[in-house]
């Protein structure tokens, strides 16, 4: 293993990406600060360089001048700040994760954000649990919100979300030949499906691989979805 004696042997080796945890109720943009300091700090207190010095030359032009090195003030940390800052790392993320969303995201740092660029080109698949309550019903939709409305939940049974989950992924399945524009009936579209999953043109259409019911303890219900 080697030695990391000085921060700038370190910081060198900040390319690639790395997983980052993101609590609910805080945004990313926050997470992505927080790990940025936290790095910008542990470099700082490497062995960082010196302050440059400046080169004085004074005295009579037509004599002899003096050249002597003074500290320079505009390296010094004490004026200009700390030798690393975070917007010193480049770092992007992959997907963009919302504030009341938690879970791990893809994170690239340096040259690693080309790796993320290629990442986010490939559409990858993501895999969303998603946490809800039966009976009440708030003025935002989340759980953090005021309740307007309240019903019964106690007919809700498991073979009826099962089915209701079964319709849902069904006309997603439909929906991927319809953005390829291919017929179901056609030999086509069963080559294309033999292939794998069909994938999307873009990012910004919603589209559902598969959904079903992971737990059921009324009220609360827990539904997996790719």
């Amino acid at each position: 293993m080697n030695n990391l004696s000085t921060s700038e042997k370190a910081f060198k080796l900040l390319n690639g990406i790395v997983c980052l945890y993101k609590p609910a109720g805080v945004h990313l943009s926050g997470c992505r600060h927080s790990l940025l300091l936290k790095l910008t700090q542990e470099l700082n207190l490497c062995g960082v360089r010196s302050p440059e010095n400046r080169v004085i030359i004074s005295g009579d032009t037509t004599k002899e001048l003096n050249v002597k090195l003074e500290p320079s003030y505009a390296d010094n940390v004490l004026v200009v700040g700390p030798r690393y800052q975070t917007q010193d790392i480049k770092c992007i993320w992959t997907t963009h994760l919302g504030k009341r969303v938690s879970g791990v995201c893809v994170v690239g740092l340096n040259k690693g954000t080309k790796m993320v660029r290629n990442l986010q080109n490939n559409y990858p698949l993501r895999t969303y649990h998603l946490h809800g309550q039966l009976g009440i019903m708030t003025k935002n939709m989340h759980i953090d919100g005021q309740v307007i409305e309240k019903g019964r939940y106690d007919f809700v049974k498991r073979e009826n979300v099962d089915k209701l989950m079964s319709t849902i992924q069904a006309s997603n399945q439909k929906r991927m030949f319809e953005l390829a524009n291919v017929d179901t009936q056609t030999q086509t579209a069963y080559d294309l499906a033999t292939k794998g999953l069909i994938r999307p043109a873009s990012s910004k259409i919603p589209l559902i691989y598969g959904i079903k019911c992971i737990s059921l303890d009324l009220p609360n219900f827990i539904i997996g979805k790719y």
